[in-house]
């Protein structure tokens, strides 16, 4: 009798990153887990070609994929090369982007069998359906609409971590999921509020992933600061537990932080705590149209405390392209959380992603977006298509100067020496383009180039001293 091979296949943006999906899905195969294996790749280091050999060395009875925007394409390709020389066998397909009712998905022309939302509780029928062949699956694609998973019931993931990705990769973990708010961009809106992984387990993992020397976890949770007591007890117990140089990565919403919160983020050593903070618009009217929570006077005081009180990294984010909002409202948000001095602030270009209700505001605000992942906006009534290419030159410019690290001293001495941080931004990203007709692949060397070339005479020689500290310190060759 053959051997039943299960294969879940994940497609990892870089090697840093791990298919965590996967993990949860093996977890939950019950006796048929020793039969299965998870294979890896980095979508952009390989072509569909060469993964496809790897997978079928393992002579694969059933194949599982998680899928995403930087994968999908990947997929559709590497199953196409399935139906030429393993037709007979099934693939079954899930993820956050995948929705019901979308004929124009792709992957529905090449899969079995669809899975709708949280995998957990239905993948064990769902591969036993795919393991009796391919004759007994009732449709193509036979979809399964998944309920969400009673996370009392799943079995934790985490002894699947093997030694190497402890210690070269990002370990990601979950305490909660579901989200408590509507905002029509994301996928996590309407899921239904937070639904809770059971503490006492959770710590029982976790105490064990840091015996195991890990100390940088990454959590999913869309909302963590609205996970109540339960997320105060995993505060305190990683407080309990922390070891030199431990970060611990949350997604926040920048609500008012009550006593107990602020005593548990206080209790941290500075910069142990990496918050995520989505801001996403500055403009109330833009936020209460997309139905994204925005009282700026109570968010001032919020990422005020996380950054000079807590000592966090704040990672505030903005979006371009929302209905209705402008160049200039843009600017004078980024503007204003830049002066707070965060981390980091992350600009990004919106994502019209499938079954978001977003979508409902596409001829009013005559938002046309590419029909292909990343699903980015092209243009809106407000911004061109010239003007978004533009902005997105500004946020690449702005990643590199500002949020990696390396101009620590001298970007900040550049964007505040004259005009606003948005005009300074910008007058390199233009600089940059109108020199190498890009922005990306440009080394450190250009960056500080454009400064020096851009600065007011009279701040020239204290930027290049400031230039020079950030060599030394970013251990790069001089700028």
């Amino acid at each position: 009798m053959a051997k039943t091979n299960i294969v879940f296949v994940g497609g990892n943006a870089s090697y840093i990153h791990c298919a965590f999906a996967s993990m949860c899905l093996k977890a939950s195969l019950k006796e048929l887990e020793d039969s299965a294996t998870i294979i890896e790749t980095e979508v952009r280091e390989t072509t569909p070609l060469q993964f496809f050999e790897r997978l079928v060395a393992l002579s694969p009875s059933v194949i599982l994929l998680s899928t995403y925007l930087w994968n999908r394409d990947f997929f559709v390709a590497v199953c196409k090369l399935c139906h030429e020389i393993i037709p007979d066998v099934p693939i079954i397909a899930g993820g956050p982007q995948l929705v019901p009712y979308d004929e124009a998905e792709p992957l529905k022309k090449h899969v079995d069998i669809i899975i709708y939302g949280e995998g957990e509780g239905v993948i064990y029928d769902a591969v036993k359906l795919a393991l009796s062949g391919k004759a007994n699956i009732p449709s193509a694609p036979y979809e399964i609409f998944a309920e969400p998973t009673d996370l009392s019931k799943v079995k934790l993931p985490y002894y699947l971590y093997e030694d190497k990705d402890i210690a070269n990769r990002v370990v990601y973990v979950e305490a909660t999921r579901g989200c408590p708010f509507s905002c029509e961009y994301c996928t996590s809106a309407g899921s239904g509020g937070i639904r809770y992984f059971p503490l006492e387990a959770l710590k029982k993992e976790f105490l064990t992933l840091i015996n195991r020397g890990v100390i940088h976890f990454k959590f999913l949770d869309r909302s963590f600061n609205h996970g109540g007591e339960h997320s105060l007890a995993l505060l305190d117990f990683f407080r309990e537990n922390y070891r030199d140089g431990m970060t611990l990565h949350f997604e926040f919403t920048p609500e008012e932080p009550s006593d107990e919160w602020r005593q548990r983020l206080c209790a941290f050593p500075p910069k142990t705590l990496h918050l995520e903070v989505g801001i996403q618009t500055w403009e109330p009217d833009i936020a209460a149209r997309i139905k994204r929570p925005l009282n700026r006077e109570k968010t001032t005081k919020t990422l005020k405390f996380l950054i000079e009180e807590a000592k966090a990294d704040v990672h505030a984010d903005l979006i371009i392209g929302l209905p209705g909002e402008g160049i200039s409202t843009i600017a004078s948000g980024f503007n204003f959380l830049i002066g707070l001095n965060p981390a980091e602030l992350q600009v990004g270009i919106l994502k019209l992603l499938p079954g978001t209700a977003i979508h409902r505001h596409i001829e009013e605000f005559e938002l046309k977006f590419s029909p292909d992942p990343p699903f980015e906006v092209l243009s809106t009534r407000d911004i061109c298509f010239n003007e978004l290419r533009r902005m997105e030159r500004f946020a690449k410019c702005f990643d590199v100067m500002y949020n990696r690290g390396r101009f620590n001293l001298s970007s900040r001495l550049y964007i505040f020496s004259e005009n606003t941080p948005f005009e300074q931004i910008m007058r390199v990203a233009d600089h940059l383009y109108s020199k190498y007709g890009r922005l990306h692949a440009l080394s450190p060397k250009s960056i500080a180039a454009a400064m020096q070339e851009l600065i007011m005479p009279s701040r020239l020689q204290e930027l290049r001293v400031a230039l020079e500290t950030d060599a030394r310190e970013s251990k790069h060759q001089q700028f």
